[in-house]
C-alpha cells in the first residue's frame, strides 16, 4: 500500500473512511481508510444500538489501508441481516459509515 495515497486514490494521505463496499453485501465487505500519521487506530463494527460488535485495534503507520468485515461478530458467529455503522477513531477523531449487511 502506497503510504502517499489516500483511500480515494487521491493525494497524500488523510484521515478519511471510504464508504464500505460492497454497500449493501452479502459476503465481505471492505472498509478501508487512511491515515495522515502512525496512530492507534480503532475501527469498529456497531449495531443499531451502539453494541460493538466486531472491531479491530492495533497501531499502524500513515498511508492507505484495509480491513474484511466477514459479516461476523468477535466471537464468531454471523451477523443478521440489517443496517451496522463502521466507526474508525484516531487520537480522538472519529469517523462513521453505515453498512448494509443482507440475507
Amino acid at each position: 500500500v502506497d503510504p502517499n495515497v489516500g483511500v480515494e486514490g487521491g493525494d497524500a494521505a488523510v484521515l478519511a473512511l471510504a464508504p464500505p463496499a460492497p454497500n449493501p453485501g452479502q459476503g465481505t465487505a471492505l472498509l478501508r481508510f487512511s491515515l495522515p500519521a502512525q496512530a492507534l487506530v480503532a475501527l469498529e463494527i456497531l449495531d443499531v444500538s451502539g453494541r460493538r460488535v466486531e472491531h479491530l485495534e492495533a497501531e499502524m503507520p500513515p498511508g492507505a489501508h484495509a480491513w474484511s468485515w466477514e459479516g461476523t461478530a468477535a466471537d464468531g458467529t454471523r451477523v443478521g441481516a440489517g443496517l451496522y455503522f463502521v466507526r474508525l477513531r484516531v487520537a480522538g477523531a472519529t469517523d462513521t459509515r453505515p453498512v448494509v449487511k443482507l440475507r
